[in-house]
């Protein structure tokens, strides 16, 4: 602040002419003193100034022009000094060492309206600061002085300083200035509303909240009606609540939305929540060091229409080291696109360490995750839904459509919006008229241009741009550049092993050998070296160029495949040709067959396997009489056992006296013969039974009058004539009796 002013100062500040000014001065008797620096003269001390005078060099010092903007007003720094040194002694004034902005929470702190509305409470306390320093007044007066001419538009300050405030008193200027030293800037935004937080008709209600986030939690486009009717609804029901109104809804839940934006776009829009709000701090690639490290696979449609009316797939590899990358058009990504372009980056950048992709059916199938096998490559393959763990191709997709490919011939657009914009460009009238009409594709790109247009832009545009993705060492460099600086090793399909690639990227399939050959879609191959191995599971790759050829790969005794031959397409040869095939098969199974069968032969001769079973009765016969050597006699007491049945069939021994009674010292041969001899006497019993249907129903008949007649039937007989009287020929010969005794009458 100044304490003197020169004449010509103070005539632009009151609007005078500088004699005026010095008239003035020595009228009133105005104090002066030499003026310091270049040019000498006097300046008037604003002490001995009359009151009006000073008031107007105030109001100019705290004008705008000297406040600070209000993005410096946040730290507030001038807010904990005294307003005077005569303000800072007297009795009351707000004590500058109890606190301050230096302790205070910052206006950084603050948002909204009260950020507003704090920044110009503490411009307007500055300006009233330095106002009563110049005036030159008692510290009530003072404010008192600036409360006017502010309100009377004579204080300059910011326009929105001015809206938010656009008249202040005394008293509002005493409580600002004080709050502000003992609580800092922020306190000057009040405490609006904050007493009150927390008590609303829904805060208070926890159940009310529930409800208003579970709908939006379940259904984020619902509108705020629809949840306002669905708390009517409820408490229809019975639910003990206390609807809110509409608007309170409505304002709610814009507020929640607000304080928890992350939350509510994770919920809303997932994908969006993704690219704009998820964690990506650090570098996903920082342990990425060498070439061919990584690659990374991915597939998308492309947003063009070729002109046979299809829209095409692009499968890109990105090789992340170096950020080389190359694409392939198909017609829909499948395991041999994949394969192809696998192919192509093999031959040009070599074999990498680990293949990333996602969970696609052309990824994760077993033909191309068994030519990474195959090839060493370490495959892995990502969660669902997870485009995070792979961004680099992820990135040079949107790279590659959003730089040449909307001006490519038939570009449809990458999202609908853009696709309704690029329709919007043709007049109603002209959509009406030809909305019938085949759409017209004959300025349309082939399926071989838009390949040919994505070689040409890997190849010339993307690969010698620096990448903005590399870092450190690799910062600022191309793709191009990259790889020409890369000094380490790097694993190389050569020359010699290209056509070995070619046979491991055939499709391929597990057949089973039959005696016809291998029969894989459709076709049937054979070859002579097939017929070891008849009835063995193997590998069958068709070269894709020449369907009649097929390698055929079988597992040895470690799982491991091994190449058996190169079989031919037996259908197409001649018949000649197919009969010496099938001849040399035979020949080839017949002579494995049988040296397979003599070297059994020897193995059986080393097993002694003709006399194998008399070994093995020889070892147990001496393993029983071993066991039975060490075994103590046994110490039970020996009963002899009786049964009326027993002494009944003694009796009966000894009176019919066939054979000699059964003792201790009988064999087995007569128990035999007794059991045969049993076994006749059976069969002499049931000799009644003839062999015939019709002596059979004879004798049924026969039967039948006896018991009419009352005679008492064997027992063996009786049953008999029961089952017989069921079944089929009795009720046959029955139907055809009266037919017979017609005949005979």
């Amino acid at each position: 602040m100044k304490n003197a002013y020169t004449a010509r100062e103070i005539a632009e500040i009151r609007g005078m002419t500088e004699r005026a000014v010095q008239i003035q001065a020595h009228r009133e008797d105005w104090q002066s003193r030499p003026r310091a620096g270049r040019g000498g003269g006097h300046e008037w001390l604003v002490s001995s100034m009359p009151e009006a005078t000073r008031l107007a060099l105030a109001a100019h010092v705290c004008t705008s022009r000297h406040q600070p903007e209000p993005c410096r007003l946040s730290t507030a720094s001038g807010l904990a000094t005294p307003a005077s040194p005569r303000a800072a002694e007297r009795p009351g004034a707000p004590d500058a060492q109890k606190g301050g902005a230096g302790a205070a929470p910052s206006l950084l702190s603050l948002a909204g309206a009260a950020k507003k509305r704090a920044e110009a409470r503490a411009a307007v306390v500055l300006a009233a600061r330095m106002f009563t320093v110049n005036a030159r007044l008692a510290y009530t007066r003072a404010l008192d002085a600036f409360a006017q001419r502010y309100n009377a538009g004579e204080i300059s300050v910011e326009p929105w300083v001015r809206e938010a405030l656009p008249e202040v008193c005394r008293s509002s200027l005493m409580r600002w200035d004080s709050r502000a030293r003992k609580e800092g800037a922020a306190s000057l935004a009040g405490n609006y509303g904050r007493h009150r937080k927390g008590k609303g008709v829904i805060d208070s209600q926890e159940m009310v909240e529930n409800i208003i986030l579970g709908m939006f939690a379940r259904n984020p486009h619902a509108s705020a009606r629809v949840i306002h009717e669905q708390m009517q609804a409820l408490a229809h029901k019975g639910a003990q609540i206390e609807i809110p109104s509409l608007r309170r809804v409505q304002a709610w839940l814009a507020e929640w939305k607000r304080q928890n934006e992350s939350v509510a776009i994770f919920i809303t829009a997932p994908d969006r929540w993704r690219g704009r709000l998820q964690s990506a701090a650090g570098d996903a690639y920082e342990l990425i060091t060498k070439y061919n490290q990584r690659w990374e696979y991915d597939g998308t449609p492309a947003d063009l229409m070729l002109n046979d009316g299809k829209r095409y797939t692009i499968v890109g590899i990105i090789n992340v080291y170096s950020r080389e990358l190359k694409l392939e058009v198909a017609e829909r990504s499948t395991g041999r696109t994949v394969a192809n372009l696998t192919r192509r980056c093999l031959l040009d950048w070599g074999v990498p360490d680990e293949a990333v992709t996602d969970n696609g059916k052309e990824f994760v199938g077993a033909y191309i995750q068994g030519v990474f096998v195959g090839l060493g490559i370490m495959p892995t393959i990502l969660p669902p839904f997870r485009p995070e763990l792979k961004p680099a191709i992820e990135r040079v997709f949107h790279t590659f459509s959003h730089h040449l490919l909307p001006i490519y011939p038939c570009y449809l657009g990458h999202n609908v919006a853009t696709r309704q914009e690029i329709r919007e460009r043709e007049t109603f009238a002209k959509r009406l008229m030809n909305r019938n009409k085949p759409q017209e594709l004959s300025m349309a790109a082939s399926p071989e241009d838009l390949q040919k247009f994505c070689d040409e832009w890997t190849d010339n545009v993307y690969r010698h741009k620096p990448h903005g993705g590399l870092k450190g060492k690799l910062k600022g460099m191309t793709p191009w550049e990259v790889r020409q600086a890369w000094d380490g090793e790097v694993r190389r399909i050569t020359p010699e092993q290209e056509r070995a690639l070619d046979v491991l990227l055939m499709d391929c399939g597990w057949r089973k050998i039959t005696k016809e050959g291998v029969r894989m879609d459709r076709m049937r191959y054979a070859h002579a070296a097939l017929g070891p191995y008849i009835g063995q599971r193997a590998q069958v790759r068709v070269d894709p160029a020449d369907r009649t050829r097929a390698w055929i790969f079988r597992e040895d005794e470690n799982d491991v495949l091994q190449f058996a031959c190169q079989a031919v397409e037996i259908t197409g040869l001649a018949a000649e040709e197919r009969a010496g095939l099938a001849r040399d098969m035979r020949r080839s199974q017949r002579a494995y067959v049988l040296g397979e069968k003599r070297r059994l032969d020897k193995a059986a001769e080393a097993a002694n396997a003709k006399n194998a079973h008399q070994d093995i009765m020889d070892m147990f016969r001496d393993r029983a009489a071993v066991i039975e050597a060490n075994t103590e006699p046994a110490g039970h007491e020996v009963v002899a056992h009786e049964s009326p049945a027993l002494a009944s069939a003694a009796e009966a021994a000894s009176i019919v006296n066939r054979v000699a009674p059964v003792h201790g010292g009988a064999t087995a041969d007569a128990a035999r013969a007794l059991a045969q001899e049993a076994i006749a006497q059976e069969d002499r019993i049931t000799d009644w039974l003839p062999a015939t249907r019709q002596k059979k129903y004879e004798l049924y008949c026969e039967l039948r009058e006896r018991a009419q007649r009352g005679e008492e039937l064997p027992p063996r007989q009786r049953e008999w004539m029961e089952i017989f009287s069921g079944s089929n020929i009795c009720k046959g010969f029955a139907m055809l009796e009266p037919l017979r005794q017609a005949v005979n009458e």
